[in-house]
Formats: structure tokens, sequence, C-alpha cells
């Protein structure tokens, strides 16, 4: 799914409907306030959660994109990624 919305976004062969449906996409600001919740009660790291949600998603679109380019590869483990915005102890 995220390779074919990466591609489908940046295709200038696909039809207009499907870039704006895109466009209006945001899984950052969603993400955002749960992190927002989560630095209040003190389970995801200080830092801007607008940022730090970019940060998860961006690298889950790049393993997501890695694994569907080379489907022999192991995939991380989870807890690899949720450490990018876990709080350290």
């Amino acid at each position: 799914m995220f390779v074919l919305m990466s591609q489908a976004f940046y295709n200038e062969a696909a039809p207009s409907c499907v870039k704006e449906m895109l466009a209006g996409f945001d899984i950052y600001k969603p993400t955002s306030a749960l992190i927002a919740k989560g630095q209040a009660g003190g389970t995801i790291r200080s830092g801007d959660p607008y940022a730090l949600s970019i940060a998860f998603w961006c690298a889950v679109q790049g393993i997501a994109e890695g694994i569907a380019l080379n489907p022999n590869s192991p995939c991380p483990d989870s807890d690899w990624i949720v450490d990018i915005i876990r709080r350290k102890e």
C-alpha cells in the first residue's frame, strides 16, 4: 500500500482524482495527536509530535518499500520501529 500510494502520487500518468485523494490523506496529523497523548502520559519521547510522526511513518514506508522490492529480506522487529518514538527510561 505504501509503495502504491507513493507511486500514484508522484506518477504523472495518475488521474487527477487519485492525486487529489492522496493529497488530502495526512497520516501525520492524527498520529501526532496520539504521540502528544503518549508524551503527556510519559511513554513517548519528548520532541515535536508532528516531527516524530514524520520520522515514524517515513521509517515504516521505507521498510515497506524495501521488503516489497526485496521480499526475501528479513523484516525488522516491530520494537525497533516503535523505539523511534518510545521514551527511553
